[in-house]
C-alpha cells in the first residue's frame, strides 16, 4: 500500500493489470479444473455403490431376523439394528438384550451381530472396515455354480477382529452382484463353506440376497423378516 500512494501515477496507469490477471488466472484455474478426471472408484467403492450403498444413510433403523437351516435344524436371531445411534438389540427365543457399540459391549452379543451383519451387508462392511488386502481377479470360475466370474479376494489382517486371518473369495457378475462365496478360515487353503447368493431384495434402494445355500442344500442361511425405518 505504501508504493501504491507513492507512485500514484505507476498505480493509475497499472490499475487494469490486476483484473486481467485475476480473470487469467480464474481462467486457467477454470481449464484446470475441468480437464482434471475425476478419482478413479475403486472396486470395492463401485460394488459397494452397485449394492445401494449411496442409499444407506438414509436408513435409521433396520430390523431383520437371521437364519440358519442345518440339515433340518433352524436357529434363528432377531435384530434391531439404529444405525444412527451404534445401537443394536438381539432377540433369540423372546429374549432380548441390547448393546451399545462404542461403549465395551457384551462379547457374545458384538460377535454375533458383527458375524450376522456381515452376511447382511458384507458390501457395505468393507467400506466400513479396514485390516484388510483385495486382489481382483477376472473370468474366474465359481465354485457351485462353475460359471465365469470376477472373483474379490479379500484377505483381513491376523490382528483384531474375533477371527483374524481369515479370507473370503466373492464371485461377482457384470452388475456387480455378489453371487457365490467362499469361506477360508486362517491357514487353511481349503473353503469352509461355500454358498450361492440368490433371491435379492430391494430394500430402501439397498440390495439384500436373502438366501445363501451350499451347493448340496444341506446348509443354508437366509434373512427374513427385513424392515427399514428411514430419515423424513
Amino acid at each position: 500500500m505504501k508504493n501504491y500512494y507513492y507512485l500514484l501515477l505507476l498505480a493509475l496507469i497499472f490499475s487494469c493489470n490486476p483484473k486481467a490477471d485475476s480473470s487469467k488466472e480464474e481462467k486457467e484455474n477454470t481449464e484446470q479444473t475441468s480437464n482434471e478426471k475425476p478419482a478413479e472408484l475403486t472396486y470395492i467403492e463401485k460394488l459397494a455403490n452397485a449394492n445401494g450403498y449411496q442409499n444407506w444413510d438414509a436408513i435409521q433403523e433396520i430390523r431383520f431376523s437371521f437364519n440358519v437351516n442345518n440339515q433340518g435344524k433352524e436357529f434363528k436371531r432377531n435384530w434391531r439394528w439404529l444405525t444412527k445411534d451404534e445401537k443394536v438389540f438381539m432377540s433369540v427365543e423372546g429374549e432380548e438384550v441390547g448393546i451399545d457399540l462404542n461403549k465395551n459391549p457384551d462379547k457374545d452379543v458384538h460377535q454375533a451381530f458383527i458375524n450376522d451383519s456381515y452376511w447382511l451387508v458384507f458390501p457395505f462392511q468393507l467400506m466400513w472396515t479396514d485390516g484388510y488386502e483385495y486382489e481382483v481377479n477376472e473370468k474366474r470360475i465359481s465354485p457351485i455354480n462353475e460359471i465365469e466370474l470376477t472373483e474379490l479376494v479379500i484377505n483381513f489382517d491376523d490382528k483384531g477382529g474375533y477371527t483374524p486371518g481369515d479370507t473370503y473369495k466373492l464371485y461377482i457378475d457384470k452388475e456387480m452382484m455378489i453371487k457365490e462365496w467362499s469361506f477360508f478360515p486362517a491357514g487353511s487353503e481349503e473353503p469352509r463353506i461355500s454358498n450361492t447368493w440368490k433371491n435379492y431384495k430391494n430394500i430402501e434402494g439397498v440390495q439384500i440376497s436373502t438366501d445363501r445355500t451350499n451347493a448340496d442344500g444341506s446348509f443354508q442361511i437366509y434373512f427374513s423378516d427385513i424392515e427399514t425405518a428411514t430419515i423424513e
